[in-house]
């Protein structure tokens, strides 16, 4: 089972036919982010995949919900000490560096 998110907001839009301009025509435009969340194989949409696993498979929305609130919280757990070790030392850097100026 894989959870998760993604950034899906700066995925491009391709301009077919335009490397010298199109005076007397509009441009053909394709979207990635339509292209890229349909699943040519199956022939629907990654939404519509996850829906038909999780029918057979017999996955429930609280069973999915409860993996991603294990997953999140192991995530936190190894990310955020790293995290806070790492700001806490470019703090501590900067305010050297503030007071010697």
């Amino acid at each position: 089972m894989a959870d998760g998110t993604e950034n899906m907001s700066l995925s491009p839009h391709i301009l077919r036919g335009t490397c010298f301009g199109s005076p007397s025509k509009v441009p053909i435009v394709d979207d990635m982010l339509w292209e890229t969340l349909k699943d040519n194989y199956v022939g629907c949409g990654m939404g519509m995949t996850a829906e038909n696993l999780a029918v057979k498979y017999s996955i429930s929305t609280i069973e999915l919900s409860d993996s991603r609130t294990k997953s999140e919280l192991s995530l936190k757990n190894i990310f955020f000490p790293a995290f806070l070790s790492y700001i806490c030392s470019l703090v501590l850097r900067i305010k050297l560096v503030s007071n010697l100026t």
